[in-house]
């Protein structure tokens, strides 16, 4: 009997591995790091509705922390 894969199977097999890993990785990072917020910038900003004006987006006052993307692409230290 030959039990060799056809290169389809061989493939659809390595996609789907991939897309486990990547969910395994997703659930491990949200394990580890249950709090990362650095990437919200909901934590620094605030709406304020303005008669006449509409929306309008200002600092949090006495905030002093970091805006940051979590794959390290910057890291800005913010302090209003």
């Amino acid at each position: 009997m030959n039990h060799s894969l056809s290169l389809k199977s061989k493939i659809l097999t390595l996609a789907v591995t991939m897309v486990l890993i990547v969910l395994a990785l997703e659930g491990m990072l949200r394990i580890t790091m249950p709090n990362w917020r650095d990437f919200y910038n909901g934590r620094f900003m605030r709406q304020l509705q303005i008669p006449g004006y509409g929306t309008l987006m200002t600092g949090k006052p006495g905030f002093e922390g970091y805006f940051a993307q979590n794959n390290g692409d910057f890291r800005i230290r913010i302090k209003i």
